[in-house]
Order: structure tokens, then C-alpha cells, then sequence
């Protein structure tokens, strides 16, 4: 256990040691797309293209493909994100290494702008994670959202309302489905140290309404770095946690990657 802290705690200073000398020198480009419209239509694609670390329900360090799209319209933003693990998966818990196994999700993110600050978002989601057990999650989560802050160096907003999920989950080989309605809670920060290097962190927070020992949370840590107009480097780290996994399954998954990023 305690050798097992020891590498953790050496990859982790590896990771900030890099983040440290990127930010000292890497060089300034223009800033991210921003949610606020401020009667400017603005947009950004970036394709990402990198290893990837699972730990939990699975295990596998090889590869990644990640797309995101963002679009500011008059008093819309919106916004698309999807990401492919595209190699083969060992399951942890039975040892079988199997490309059927691969994760999927698919987001599209929407707001609404009503006031200076507030708006009304809109959100679908879908997930496929079979060493989780979950061969498929459908959701729809609408609500009143609120940007905190929308200046160069910070960015914050947060959104809350309600989610109603259709899941699919794979219980000895049989496929269980089940509705539900869910509080839902979303939260988004960046911090720019310079033009060039940028942190943010994302939470998604749901409590299932007819069962509050059913929640599930959803964090995602990301240091990005451009090397120059077009290119940049991005470490990411996603948390995933569910209070009631899938029998048999683990409470939390992990995700780690290093990324190329193209921007376009």
C-alpha cells in the first residue's frame, strides 16, 4: 500500500512539475470561446488525440479520441463534447480483456441567456460504459443557470434543476432498465495563468429523487498549455463516482489522459 502511495505521489509531482515549466514558457494566444454572448458570435473546435490511464471498473493505458465544440449565438451558447477509448479494455473484475468493453459518452450543452447573468440550460447526454455495467444511459437535465464570473483570467458559472435518466444496466448477463428523476447540479471554473495555460474544473452532481442513496458524482480536472495558435497539450483527469454501482461493480472510475490538442 504504502509503495502503491509512493508512485502515485511521483506521477502526481511529475504532472505539476510539467504544468510548472509550461506555464513558465510556453507562449500567449488568443483566449478560449466565453459563455457570456456580449453581442459577439464566437466559436471554437478542438480535437484532442492521446494515452489514457483507466483505474477502477477497468484497466487499460493505451489510447483516446476526444472532440469538443462550442458556439456562441446572440443569447445562446452551445456547447458538444464526446470521447472514444479505442482499444481494447481488461475488465478488473473478471480479468477478460475484451474491445467490447470500450467507453463512449456524448454530451450537448445548451444555455440560454435571460439576464446579465442568468439563463435557463439545457442538457442530453449518453453513455456507454460497459466495464461499469451500463450498456447504455440516456439523460435530459433542464434548469435556471448563473454565470459567477466571465472575466479574462476567471470563468465560472453553475447551473441546477432536474434530470430524468433512462439506464441500461447489464446485471449476469441480463440487461435491467430503469427511469428516474434526478436533482441535478452542474458547476464549471477556469482559471488562466496566462493566454497560453488555462485549469478548469467541472461538476456534475445527481440525487435520484425516489431514492437519495442514489447519487452520482461527476468531476473533471484538465490543465491545458498551447504550444502555439493551433496546438496545445492537455492533461485531464476525470473522477466518476456512484453511490449504487451495478452489483458486483466498483463505486468509482477514473480516467486519466495526455492529450494533443488541435484547435481549429
Amino acid at each position: 500500500m504504502f509503495k502503491g502511495f509512493i508512485g502515485k505521489t511521483g506521477r502526481l509531482f511529475l504532472i505539476l512539475t510539467i504544468c510548472f515549466n509550461l506555464t513558465v514558457f510556453s507562449s500567449p494566444i488568443s483566449s478560449e470561446t466565453s459563455y457570456s454572448t456580449k453581442g459577439k458570435n464566437e466559436k471554437s473546435l478542438n480535437l484532442a488525440i492521446g494515452y489514457v490511464s483507466l483505474s477502477g471498473n477497468a484497466k487499460s493505458t493505451t489510447g483516446s479520441f476526444k472532440v469538443d465544440f462550442s458556439y456562441v449565438f446572440k443569447k445562446f451558447y452551445f456547447e458538444t463534447k464526446a470521447y472514444y477509448i479505442f482499444t481494447d479494455v481488461t475488465n478488473v473484475s473478471t480479468g477478460q480483456t475484451n474491445r467490447t468493453d470500450e467507453k463512449y459518452y456524448f454530451t450537448f450543452k445548451s444555455n440560454y441567456k435571460k439576464g446579465k447573468k442568468s439563463g435557463i440550460f439545457a442538457n442530453i447526454s449518453w453513455l456507454k460504459n460497459k466495464p461499469a455495467g451500463i450498456n447504455k444511459n440516456l439523460s435530459i437535465a433542464s434548469g435556471y443557470s448563473r454565470i459567477i464570473s466571465d472575466s479574462k483570467k476567471r470563468k465560472g458559472k453553475f447551473g441546477l434543476g432536474f434530470e430524468g435518466f433512462k439506464e441500461e444496466k447489464i446485471i449476469q448477463d441480463s440487461i435491467k432498465t430503469n427511469s428516474s428523476l434526478a436533482a441535478y447540479f452542474e458547476f464549471s471554473f477556469q482559471y488562466a495563468f496566462n493566454n497560453a495555460n488555462k485549469l478548469k474544473f467541472e461538476n456534475e452532481t445527481r440525487v435520484n429523487i425516489s431514492d437519495t442513496e442514489d447519487y452520482r458524482l461527476f468531476n473533471n480536472i484538465s490543465y491545458s498549455s498551447s504550444l502555439n495558435k493551433n496546438m496545445a497539450i492537455e492533461f485531464n483527469y476525470l473522477h466518476q463516482f456512484k453511490n449504487l454501482p451495478v452489483p458486483g461493480k466498483k463505486k468509482t472510475d477514473t480516467t486519466t489522459t495526455v492529450n494533443i490538442v488541435f484547435r481549429f
